[in-house]
């Protein structure tokens, strides 16, 4: 399990969400170290490590059924939200959510879990 917590759609919910917050933290702060956080480069590989391990958790997940699969990452992004909120905008400021690259980002976060969703197998 990815927490404490003995509730496994705890883990479903809530810590896929933080754990794709903390790879885009972990990205972004490796850009702030070069110098380089301002840049378009920054933002496109921040938003795909993000997406592949919304991704990749979602495949973990094995939810085959596509609304199900956008209820947990609905949570997903409102998680981050909070995270960027509370931490990201104290070292960006609020103008961080005035970008529209963050937006899409959150947007392609929240989608890019459906091409994960196994098909359930067929009965014959």
């Amino acid at each position: 399990m990815c927490c404490n917590c003995n509730n496994k759609s705890c883990c479903k919910y809530i810590c896929n969400g933080i754990i794709i917050w903390v790879v885009a933290f972990m990205v972004a702060s490796l850009f702030v170290a070069f110098n380089m956080a301002d840049t378009v480069i920054s933002q496109i590989v921040t938003s795909l490590a993000a997406i592949v391990a919304a991704y990749m958790l979602a495949k973990k997940t094995g939810i085959t059924n596509k609304m199900e699969m956008l209820k947990h990452s609905f949570v997903w992004i409102l998680v981050i939200l909070i995270l960027d909120y509370f931490v990201t905008t104290k070292f960006t400021g609020m103008e961080f959510f005035s970008d529209r690259t963050i937006w899409l980002a959150y947007a392609l976060i929240l989608l890019a879990p459906l091409l994960a969703v196994k098909s359930a197998p067929k009965s014959v």
